[in-house]
């Protein structure tokens, strides 16, 4: 068994295995803090989906002005967006580490975009629902 393993790093160099190409000159190989800043960098945006909450929270705040604003909101607020499967296919191959900063940055830019749609949309509606309770108020007193 020893011999096989004495073989097998003496070829090692010969076939390629475990070799490392040096860093051309001036170029230093990057920092581990630095590749997880450029891993939930990259999870940010890849995270620019703001999946639907400006239609459901306009038709909240319609349906119940700010109490359904509210509602939407902390729905958006709450959830835990997941990461597609393409998304996690392809960084499958990166370390474990960069994977966790990754999913990390994509959530927290998804949900981030979901608050703030939730909010615009909640708001445009409610504005929607007074504009109604208005005109039908204005209209029963004849004016």
């Amino acid at each position: 068994m020893k011999k096989l393993l004495i073989v097998a790093l003496a070829l090692a160099p010969a076939l390629g295995i475990a070799q490392t190409q040096p860093l051309p000159a001036g170029i230093t190989a990057p920092s581990s803090t630095e590749v997880l800043q450029r891993a939930r960098l990259d999870g940010e945006l890849a995270g620019d989906n703001a999946g639907g909450w400006m239609g459901r929270s306009f038709l909240a705040g319609v349906g119940a002005g700010l109490i359904g604003t509210g509602v939407v909101f902390g729905i958006a607020a709450g959830g835990t967006p997941q990461l597609p499967t393409d998304q996690r296919l392809l960084i499958a191959s990166k370390p474990t580490d960069y994977q966790v900063m990754y999913t990390k940055g994509y959530s927290d830019k998804v949900k981030s975009k979901h608050k703030k749609t939730a909010i615009g949309g909640g708001l445009l509606g409610t504005a929607a629902f007074v504009g109604l309770i208005l005109a039908t108020s204005s209209s029963s007193t004849g004016y």
